[in-house]
């Protein structure tokens, strides 16, 4: 089974693929962990969101995509049949921030079409006032990407940046309620951790048993 979570930053994306991992491993399922910037391609990506004059946006938002390839080829297909693949974001990701970063929708859809379907694609909807404030409580800073690269060289990455971080995120929620599909699964962000995942176990419930069969922990 293969599953993402979604949503813009600060929703409780990474917290909700831990929680469901954990849940998952106690019951004996093979789960393996991805994410869009994971592997072979972090070397590259993690020094463009260090310095984003290092290069134009557009380039890191083909790095993404070519992670995320990679992560299908070596990750989502080899396991998907005989564990749960679970992805902290995943191809609306490109389609929400992208645009922002200079990609034109149509080239974003044609990157992202071979990307395999996920079984389930949850999405954390959250006020992005919300996340704001969720995100400055856990580490204190912004990053770059999440008041807007393509204008992050010029504003502060602390708490003076809300109204950039507001403004980014704005955009970003409501490109992903318009690339979404009907078989995509909105879910209360701004809800707590525990209610969250309550909500995921149960729309997973009645697949876990047959779906999921593994001889054990991964």
């Amino acid at each position: 089974m293969f599953i993402a979570f979604d949503g813009i930053d600060g929703a409780g994306k990474s917290t909700q693929v831990e929680m469901l991992s954990q849940a998952l491993t106690r019951s004996g399922i093979g789960v393996v962990q991805t994410h869009l910037a994971a592997g072979l391609f972090r070397s590259y990506i993690d020094p463009i969101n260090a310095d984003p004059r290092s290069v134009a946006p557009v380039m890191r938002e083909l790095l993404y995509y070519f992670a995320a390839l990679h992560a299908n080829v070596t990750i989502v297909l080899p396991n998907a049949e005989s564990r749960a693949v679970i992805t902290d974001r995943y191809y609306l990701s490109f389609l929400a921030y992208g645009q922002l970063n200079g990609m034109p929708r149509e080239h974003i859809r044609f990157f992202t079409e071979p990307l395999v379907e996920p079984d389930y694609y949850f999405i954390l909807d959250i006020p992005p006032e919300q996340a704001f404030g969720r995100i400055i409580a856990n580490r204190g800073q912004l990053g770059h990407a999440e008041i807007g690269f393509a204008q992050a060289s010029q504003t502060p990455r602390d708490g003076r940046s809300i109204e950039a971080f507001v403004d980014c995120q704005t955009q970003v929620r409501a490109h992903y309620r318009a690339e979404s599909k009907a078989s995509h699964i909105w879910l209360d962000g701004s809800s707590s951790a525990d209610q969250v995942h309550a909500s995921v176990m149960g729309m997973l419930a009645s697949a876990l048993p047959d779906r999921c069969r593994t001889n054990g922990p991964r």
